[in-house]
């Protein structure tokens, strides 16, 4: 299950005593020999024995096919599951109901995070600064962000931003405070975040990587917080394509903290390409993206972390 999508179905196998060492794959949730087919994927990509596999988890409960299955590959090992099977004229409700348990939990998990990171703030040494936020509106908890908060659709409908204050905490760690509707007024927030962009070119630092592909820039900030927020530079493509003379942009952002930018059609731009496709999420609110950026545009063209 991927995000707010119930209707795949992913599966652990839990090798020796730590549950943390655990190996994954997915399968449709309604295949009633899912399990059979996630063991498969396990074997053919890390070479494992079913002696190995400890105890077994899965999004949806197991089939009777496949409770069969786990029994005669594995043994007497323990199985978890999240939701009840439904019989076979029952999904429809079942994958809805899943849906709204996965969004609530998406909520309650983006609250926990901007009390955790308030919390660090208040601890942090240094005075806070405050900065755009990239978030990818394909994300589950987005309905609820907004909310919250006061937000621009910076890059379609698929990114936008709101703004938190930014620093970093005695431990190491960025601590964040959000900036909420309550704390601003709606003909203020412009300036607010004409002022938030502004701030992320302090410190910004382009670096120029010779690569086997060729040449591209990493963005970056000195303080390491949040520099990919400078796509968002009224005068952006003007300074990059300045500096290299490359009128059509990819610019690849793993996380908000950093960007990867290649000319257009170059090998370096395919490597990003493939990465992003191929690439995890690393931050709660931003999803892998490849964007493309010229003069007049600014465009999405790829997400990645699904």
């Amino acid at each position: 299950m991927t995000a707010a999508d119930p209707t795949r179905n992913i599966v652990l196998f839990t090798l020796g005593p730590n549950p943390d060492d655990a190996l994954a794959a997915e399968v449709r949730a309604q295949d009633a020999d899912g399990i059979r087919r996630a063991w498969k994927q396990v074997v053919a990509e890390h070479g494992v024995r079913p002696e190995q596999v400890t105890e077994l988890y899965a999004e949806w409960q197991p089939s009777m096919m496949d409770t069969r299955y786990i029994e005669q590959t594995f043994g007497d090992i323990g199985v978890r599951y999240s939701f009840a099977r439904p019989k076979p004229d029952g999904w429809d409700a079942a994958l809805a109901e899943a849906r709204t348990v996965i969004e609530a939990a998406a909520e309650r998990h983006a609250a926990t995070e901007m009390d955790e990171a308030a919390t660090g703030l208040v601890e942090s040494t240094q005075d806070a600064v405050v900065l755009p936020i990239l978030r990818s509106a394909s994300l589950p908890n987005t309905e609820f962000v907004m909310e919250q908060m006061p937000s621009w659709a910076a890059i379609g409908d698929e990114i936008y931003v709101t703004m938190a204050h930014v620093a970093m905490t005695p431990r190491g760690t960025i601590g964040m405070k959000h900036v909420l509707h309550h704390d601003i007024a709606d003909d203020d927030f412009a300036t607010r975040m004409s002022e938030a962009v502004t701030a992320v070119t302090d410190g910004l630092v382009m670096d120029g990587l010779d690569t086997e592909d060729g040449e591209m820039i990493r963005l970056r900030r000195e303080d390491g917080l949040l520099a990919a927020a400078a796509i968002l530079l009224p005068d952006f493509h003007n300074w990059v394509s300045g500096v290299r003379d490359w009128p059509e942009l990819i610019v690849a952002i793993f996380c908000p903290d950093t960007a990867y930018i290649a000319p257009a059609g170059s090998p370096c731009a395919a490597n990003l390409r493939r990465q992003i496709q191929e690439a995890e999420q690393e931050a709660p609110e931003f999803r892998p993206s490849l964007l493309r950026i010229t003069a007049d545009t600014r465009e999405l063209i790829l997400e990645g972390g699904r």
